[in-house]
């Protein structure tokens, strides 16, 4: 998972983490928890993120899988 790139896109959307925060059904604390990387975000919060800062399917791939996927091709 590449945290640093999700965290520098939730900061440019503006949306109010408060806001992200309810529309993933968490509190403030859990998702700064996620954001950086103290748990993990489940598949549905990672789609309601994905509409929510209107990732492209490449950059949501890229952010939530691609570090996963090249770990465990070696």
């Amino acid at each position: 998972m590449d945290y640093k790139r999700l965290n520098e896109i939730v900061k440019t959307s503006q949306i109010p983490m408060v806001k992200i925060a309810a529309e993933l059904g968490m509190s403030v604390p859990t998702l700064y928890s996620k954001l950086k990387g103290e748990s993990d975000f489940r598949v549905t919060e990672a789609s309601k993120l994905k509409n929510l800062l209107q990732l492209s399917k490449p950059d949501f791939y890229e952010i939530f899988f691609e570090q996963n996927l090249n770990k465990s091709q070696v």
